[in-house]
């Protein structure tokens, strides 16, 4: 009785199926698969026949917020943010990167990120951070980065593909000189808009600051191009690309101006007070700041001679920065 009561319900369902599948021939055709064989098939479906991210999706990704800081930072070349599997990536020009690792890196090294030091995303302060004795973790971090920086590089394809310079030779072709207040330097000609706008703030603030103008008064040299490796690093200076630029005075006054010259005779380095360090006048500062410098005497591991050109750092940070409307580059 039970059998022939299955048979009988089958048969009513098989009726009803065919009568709707051929009613809305939208509808599917229905098949009973067992769990198991489900599971075998889902393992078989890869990360790109699954559907892509939504918007508010990609945005809780690791790395949306520092990728999105670089967009705004270079408008005119960094396109398509996306995000393949766990990584977000984006265009520059035609070149595909990712942040990846907190690295960023070109598609075909993303998976070698272990290789690679950080691109070195932080929040950069807006007054000068207070001095703070390091917790014990913090001076292991500072140790390693000590120690690994002449053996891990930075890898330099983001910042060759922003300013067309993989090589010496590619980026002679992007140095121009300038005049810059009462100097004669070589800067990437991207930049040299930025460059005119932080000298024309200077001397407006000079002619209404005696201190401003003393400071300047006070500057012998700088230097900006310069294609070489960070001191004591393997990765390549900012200086190589011409986007960093050096000022030093006729004298420091017995004040310490770089961390790594001053922990050669003092182990607590970070903690050297501001007022024995070689100071730049705030205003000074600030006109580079505008124009998306950073300078730097806020960093932990000071180097107070030096602004090198990261708009994406202060947008990162939450700072306004001018100048971003196009990166044009001037003929020469």
């Amino acid at each position: 009785m039970r059998k022939n009561l299955y048979y009988i319900l089958l048969l009513i369902f098989s009726v009803l199926l065919y009568s709707c599948s051929s009613a809305d021939p939208s509808i599917a055709e229905v098949k009973i698969v067992p769990d198991k064989l489900i599971s075998a098939e889902a393992e078989k479906v890869s990360k790109s026949d699954l559907p892509e991210k939504s918007a508010d999706a990609v945005k809780k990704i690791k790395g949306y917020k520092e990728v999105l800081s670089i967009k705004k930072g270079y408008p005119a070349l960094v396109s398509d943010i996306t995000s393949e599997g766990e990584d977000i990536s984006f265009l520059i020009r035609n070149k595909r990167f990712f942040f990846s690792g907190g690295r960023l890196l070109p598609e075909e090294k993303k998976e070698q990120y272990v290789n690679f030091r950080s691109y070195g995303f932080y929040l950069y302060p807006e007054k000068m951070p207070p001095l703070t004795p390091p917790a014990p973790e913090k001076l292991g971090m500072i140790g390693n980065f000590i120690s690994s920086r002449g053996n891990t590089p930075r890898d330099n394809t983001f910042l060759g593909e922003i300013y067309s310079g993989h090589s010496l030779e590619d980026i002679l072709k992007e140095i121009r000189y300038i005049n810059f207040l009462k100097f004669r330097i070589e800067v990437h000609r991207s930049l040299i808009p930025q460059f005119k706008a932080v000298e024309r703030e200077i001397l407006a603030e000079a002619e209404k600051d005696p201190e401003l103008k003393i400071f300047i008064d006070s500057l012998e040299k700088s230097g900006a191009f310069n294609w070489r490796r960070a001191n004591g690093s393997i990765s390549r200076s900012y200086h190589s690309y011409g986007i960093a630029v050096d000022f030093t005075p006729a004298s420091f006054g017995r004040k310490q101006v770089f961390w790594d010259w001053s922990r050669k005779f003092d182990d607590e380095w970070y903690n050297i007070p501001y007022s024995r360090r070689w100071m730049v006048n705030e205003k000074f500062v600030s006109a580079f700041e505008h124009q998306g410098f950073v300078w730097g005497g806020k960093w932990l591991f000071f180097d107070n001679m030096h602004f090198e050109y990261r708009p994406e750092i202060l947008i990162f940070s939450g700072r306004q920065v001018s100048g971003l409307t196009g990166q044009k580059q001037e003929s020469s």
